[in-house]
Formats: C-alpha cells, sequence, structure tokens
C-alpha cells in the first residue's frame, strides 16, 4: 500500500498540513476577521528562500480569504524589480470589482425603492384590489 506523505504530497498537489505555520495561519485568519468587521489592518510580507513553502502558505491564506469573500492577490517579487507595476495591477483589479458592485448596487436600489413603496390594499366588500 502507497502512503502519501502529507507535508510533501507530490509534485503540483497542495499538501493536507502545512508544518509550523499554525501560527501564521490563526493570525492571518484574525487579521481577515478584523477586515470583515472595516477593521483596518496592516499588510503582511512572506518572504525566505525557494522552496520553504510561502507559496503553499499563501494560497492556503487566499483560500481562507475567498471563502470570506475578501478581495485577496499576492504578488511575488523576483529580480525583475517590477513591484510598483504588479501594485499597480493588483489596485486597478481591486477598484474593477468595487467599481461593479458599486454599479449593481446603483442598478437594484431604484427598483427596491420602488417596490418598498408599493402599497397593495384589497377592499372585501367589493372586491377591488388597489396599488
Amino acid at each position: 500500500m502507497f502512503k502519501v506523505n502529507p507535508y510533501r504530497p507530490g509534485a503540483g498537489l497542495m499538501p493536507t498540513y502545512l508544518a509550523g505555520r499554525d501560527e501564521d495561519i490563526n493570525n492571518i485568519e484574525q487579521m481577515f476577521i478584523a477586515l470583515t468587521m472595516n477593521i483596518p489592518t496592516q499588510s503582511v510580507i512572506f518572504s525566505g528562500l525557494r522552496g520553504v513553502g510561502k507559496t503553499v502558505l499563501i494560497n492556503k491564506l487566499q483560500k481562507i480569504a475567498e471563502d470570506k469573500d475578501i478581495f485577496c492577490k499576492y504578488i511575488e517579487v523576483e529580480e525583475r524589480n517590477d513591484f510598483i507595476s504588479q501594485i499597480a495591477t493588483c489596485s486597478q483589479a481591486f477598484l474593477r470589482k468595487v467599481s461593479t458592485k458599486e454599479r449593481f448596487k446603483d442598478l437594484i436600489k431604484k427598483p427596491l425603492d420602488a417596490i418598498k413603496s408599493l402599497v397593495v390594499s384589497f377592499d372585501p366588500n367589493d372586491y377591488t384590489f388597489s396599488l
């Protein structure tokens, strides 16, 4: 019988357990909870050598954020020195998402207001309805 190692499941597969990352995950989850309550939080940067599990950790944190409906993007800074352009791209993606939500709110607001002001009455004496 072949047993899969939970720390190294194989190329391209997500480990089922991130050894030694429980505190990081719990701290970021607390930050996400604060964000959902509109409490400002600081940015987080993970740095380290190649192959230490940064991307695996960030992918897990991104999944947690998405489950909480938090907009989340991560940037990998390499030798290309394009951090500013990556920040700009992420900012534009965030603004597009917010803009789409706001436009949808505006589209739905007028019909909702009309429905809220709708009054239906029924007169049982002459069996009439009125709006």
